[in-house]
Order: C-alpha cells, then sequence, then structure tokens
C-alpha cells in the first residue's frame, strides 16, 4: 500500500510525500527493490526541483542586478536612460536619471521635462524638485526655486543641501533673513558643509554683522583648508576691511586685516602693497621694501608697485636698484609720468644726466596728457 501511495505521489510530482511513502515501505520490508527504486527517483525529482527553483532565482537576482547597473549609469547616459524608458515608460527613477544626465549635458529645458514626468509619476520624488528648483535658479527664475526647494524639503525636510540650496535661491531674491536660517539648517545637517559657512558669512555680512561674518568664512576656511576659492574668499574680505579701516585712521587694525589676506592667498598681490605702504609711512623702510618685492616677484608686471618700490629703495639712496624697479615699472606702462620722473632724479644722481634729460621730457610730456594716479591700488 505503501509503495503504491508513493507511485501516485510521484506520478504527481509530490516528491516529498513519494519519497516520504517509499522509506515507510523499506520500514515493512528494506529489501524491497520496488521502494528502493521509488525511493531513489523521489528523490532524484526533488533535486531537479530544486535546482529548477534556484535557477529561476538566480536569473531573477541576475535580472534585478542588471537592472539596477543599467539605471545607476543611465545618470551619465541619456542614450542608455531612453532604452531603459523603451522598457518601462512609467519608470519615475529612469525618468529621473535622463534628466540628471540631460542637465549635465547643458540640455536644460529638456530635462526639466523629465524631472517633472519624474515628480507626475512619484508626486513625492524630493530629488526632482531640488534639481528641478537648480534648473529654474540658473534660468534666473527664483520664485520658482524657491517653490521647487520648500517642495524637496517638504519631503526630505533633513536634507542639509536641500536647505543649503532653498538659503541660496533666498539669498538671491533678498530674503537674507529666511536665507540665514535656512544656511544655519544645513551647518546643522552637515557641520562639515564649508559652502553652507561661506554663504552664511556673506549673508551676516549684509546684515551688518562684521564680525559673525568673520568667523563663519573662518570656518569654512578651517573645514576645508584645501579650498582656494574660500581661502580667496576670505582673503578678499580682509583685504577690503584693511582698506576700510585704513580710511577711518585705525592703521594697527589695517595692517592686520592685509597680513590675514596675505597668509589666506599668499600669491594675491594687492594687499603686499598697501600694506608696504602704511609699514613705509610709519618709517619701517625694510620691511616695506620686502613686501614690495615680494609683490614684483609674484608679478613683475604690477607698474605702480614696481614704482613704489623704487621709491622707497630711492629714499634709501640705493639708486642703481631703484633705476630697475622704475625701468620696469615704465616697461608695464609707458604712460606713467611718475615713474620717468623718479627715473630721471635717480639717473642724474648716478651721474647719467643725458639720460636723466632725456627721461624728464618723457615725464612733462605725459604729464600733460594723463592725469595723476594715487599710489593705492
Amino acid at each position: 500500500a505503501h509503495c503504491n501511495l508513493g507511485t501516485v505521489f510521484f506520478g504527481q510530482i509530490k516528491s516529498a510525500q513519494a519519497a516520504a511513502k517509499f522509506r515507510q515501505a523499506l520500514c515493512f520490508n528494506p529489501n524491497l527493490r520496488i521502494a528502493r527504486w521509488g525511493l531513489w527517483r523521489s528523490q532524484l525529482q526533488q533535486n531537479k526541483i530544486v535546482r529548477a527553483v534556484l535557477a529561476v532565482g538566480v536569473v531573477t537576482y541576475l535580472g534585478f542586478f542588471l537592472w539596477f547597473v543599467l539605471l545607476a549609469n543611465s545618470q551619465q547616459n541619456p542614450n542608455l536612460a531612453r532604452f531603459l524608458l523603451s522598457l518601462n515608460p512609467q519608470n519615475a527613477s529612469v525618468h529621473f536619471n535622463l534628466g540628471l544626465a540631460l542637465e549635465r549635458g547643458e540640455r536644460l529645458q529638456e530635462a526639466t521635462v523629465h524631472y517633472q514626468e519624474a515628480i507626475r509619476l512619484n508626486p513625492k520624488n524630493a530629488a526632482a524638485y531640488n534639481n528641478l528648483g537648480g534648473i529654474f535658479l540658473r534660468q534666473g527664475n527664483i520664485e520658482k526655486a524657491i517653490l521647487q526647494y520648500q517642495k524637496a524639503l517638504q519631503y526630505k525636510p533633513d536634507i542639509a543641501l536641500y536647505h543649503f540650496n532653498l538659503g541660496l535661491a533666498l539669498d538671491n531674491q533678498g530674503q537674507v533673513k529666511n536665507a540665514i536660517f535656512h544656511y544655519l539648517e544645513a551647518i546643522r545637517l552637515n557641520p562639515k558643509s564649508t559652502d553652507a559657512y561661506s554663504n552664511l558669512g556673506i549673508a551676516l555680512q549684509k546684515q551688518g554683522n562684521t564680525e559673525e561674518f568673520i568667523a563663519q568664512i573662518r570656518e569654512a576656511v578651517r573645514l576645508n583648508p584645501d579650498r582656494a576659492d574660500v581661502r580667496q574668499n576670505l582673503a578678499s574680505i580682509y583685504y577690503n576691511l584693511g582698506i576700510d579701516l585704513n580710511k577711518q585712521g585705525k592703521t594697527q587694525e589695517s595692517i592686520s586685516a592685509y597680513r590675514e589676506a596675505i597668509s589666506l592667498a599668499p600669491n594675491d598681490t594687492p594687499p603686499y602693497n598697501n600694506l608696504a605702504l602704511i609699514l613705509e609711512s610709519q618709517g619701517k623702510s625694510d620691511e616695506a621694501i620686502a613686501l614690495y618685492k615680494q609683490a614684483v616677484r609674484i608679478n613683475p608686471n604690477l607698474w605702480l608697485t614696481q614704482t613704489n618700490l623704487g621709491d622707497a629703495l630711492l629714499h634709501q639712496d640705493q639708486f642703481d636698484e631703484a633705476i630697475v624697479h622704475y625701468k620696469a615699472a615704465i616697461r608695464s606702462n609707458p604712460n606713467f609720468a611718475r615713474a620717468y620722473y623718479n627715473l630721471s632724479y635717480a639717473l642724474s644722481h648716478q651721474g647719467q644726466q643725458e639720460e636723466a634729460k632725456v627721461v624728464y621730457q618723457k615725464a612733462r610730456d605725459l604729464e600733460l596728457k594723463t592725469q595723476s594716479i594715487p599710489k593705492n591700488q
């Protein structure tokens, strides 16, 4: 009876039940050949089913894996994204990736269409709202950009980038107070966001909070000391601060500001010239000359700095070296009368009277054509 039931189950491809019945038959008669044969066939059939199920599972897994690989690559390749859309035209992720690929190729109108389609298919697609906002901001449509960034934050309020982008759009619209709130949120969510610190500092400056402004920019530099643009930004701030402080008669504070500018951007030459002028006025000629020389080493075509250096050397009776720098100034700007006047004086002092007369006359001719140029850059 057990063998007969096992045979029936085997015919119904119920391998496990068939094997169980054949085992029961063998318990009663271990030498029953038909039961042994049935058990072997049932186990073989069971293994084939398992292998088939495993094969289907592997194929399915590979299919999903391949889809996700292609989906990831479609962010860079619009043709691949379009191919995937032909397979699944209602897939929001593919529309988003096609929008991203088109945006990277500066095809903003087409990108907009696919971001909007991604949103239609998935109204909670925060990344699509964010990217769409970025396109509107680039196109100067700030109102629309703000609306898209707000939508992105509605669905993903804890993304630092979305807060930063909304802050940027609000800042561009003149909503500085609201912009500051979102820059601060971006920093809270991502304390290493160099750009958020930098933009927060600039926004604070617009409110007249200079000290806090500098503090935020310095934090941006501290977080990412290798970011040349951030260092340059802070250097420019200190340079302009140095000019303002000097105009206010705050000489020592001005000196400190110029030194900060130089330490942050050592290849930016204007702070060298202005700092040297202040030090020279304080009788610190040697340090002033060193600063002038550093500036003209960086850029030999700085005709105003070359002239200022010549003047400083002239005051120390270093006539030969002064002549070198006046001539360098004239090569860079052949219409600068002051350089000719001072060169003629230095040449005369060195006994080169004929050349001094020619240079002096050139200065006189130029003076009739040009106005006086200030020493500050």
